[in-house]
């Protein structure tokens, strides 16, 4: 698990408590799936700047965890994939266009208009 040990506590806690949950669902491997996500995140490439990589982690996170607790739990309904993705892609951009000014975030979305 050398691609986790980069990641703060409260990221790693969010990634197993997901992980969990999907593999599970899914009859995956749960470390296989949790150390590739790991890797994926600490890798660096010219193609998907480690900021876009780190944000589309959380909007997942966030976005599953959402799914999972507000729509199944309490309203007993869910979503398909599709609206999910959409939701996941609306929310990615939301960010970067909150963000557009710092350093970070300047050309993000055409990193993340020219993958989706």
């Amino acid at each position: 698990m050398a691609g986790l040990s980069v990641l703060p506590d409260r990221l790693k806690r969010s990634i197993f408590r997901c992980s969990v949950q999907c593999c599970y669902q899914l009859n995956l491997d749960l470390l296989t799936f949790i150390n590739a996500f790991g890797n994926w995140l600490s890798s660096s490439d010219s193609t998907c700047p480690t900021t876009l990589r780190w944000l589309a982690a959380q909007a997942t996170i966030y976005q599953l965890s959402a799914e999972r607790i507000n729509n199944r739990l309490h309203n007993t309904t869910s979503s398909t994939p599709q609206k999910i993705l959409n939701d996941l892609d609306r929310l990615i951009r939301n960010s970067i266009l909150a963000r557009k000014k710092q350093r970070k975030f300047r050309g993000l979305m055409q990193v993340w208009l020219k993958h989706s």
